[in-house]
């Protein structure tokens, strides 16, 4: 009876999280020519922002395979809770390292906007990712489904904040002639 209710929870869940929204049209920024020594510290930018990222990254996407496994029946490991919680730190940590990224200083306003936009929605997915982990956590702890239902919310809403910053850095950076790796 329990399993059969955690498969309608997660069931809801899953179609609750994957119903798309309307994505709002990026607003598109005029072409920007930049100094060389403006190109330099935006590239010094770019760099930053995806050191800071990737172990973060690293650590989801490992998070996020052991759960799919666990929750579709596969043989979980002994140490998700450890994985679960090795996300949450990096996360966390990753969020707090961003708010320390600097935008470039001699940039036109809008692009400064956009960058700072894009920067501080990072910083809101990374938080979004911290608190589905911590739910998840919770979840394997407690055994209460509202927890997996939060877990979808939060890794939902963490999705949606780290693909609009996403867009609007590659449109920031493409508008100066940068290229953005996918």
């Amino acid at each position: 009876m329990i399993k059969q209710l955690v498969l309608v929870i997660v069931s809801l869940a899953i179609i609750a999280c994957s119903q798309e929204k309307p994505s709002e049209a990026p607003k598109k920024l005029p072409a920007v020519t930049l100094t060389p020594a403006e190109r330099e510290s935006l590239l010094s930018f770019q760099k930053n922002l995806l050191d800071k990222e990737y172990i973060a990254d690293k650590a989801v996407k490992i998070a996020v395979t052991e759960i799919k496994n666990a929750i579709s029946g596969g043989q979980a490991t002994a140490d998700l809770p450890a994985i679960i919680g090795r996300a949450k730190g990096e996360c966390l940590k990753t969020g707090a390292e961003l708010t320390q990224s600097v935008i470039p200083a001699k940039l036109p306003p809008e692009l400064q906007a956009s960058l700072r936009d894009g920067r501080d929605a990072l910083i809101a997915s990374y938080k979004a990712y911290g608190e589905a982990f911590d739910a998840l956590r919770s979840f394997t702890a407690e055994k209460n489904p509202m927890l997996l239902l939060e877990y979808r919310k939060k890794y939902a809403e963490a999705q949606e904040l780290y693909g609009g910053a996403a867009q609007k850095i590659k449109g920031a950076l493409s508008s100066c002639g940068i290229a953005t790796a996918n």
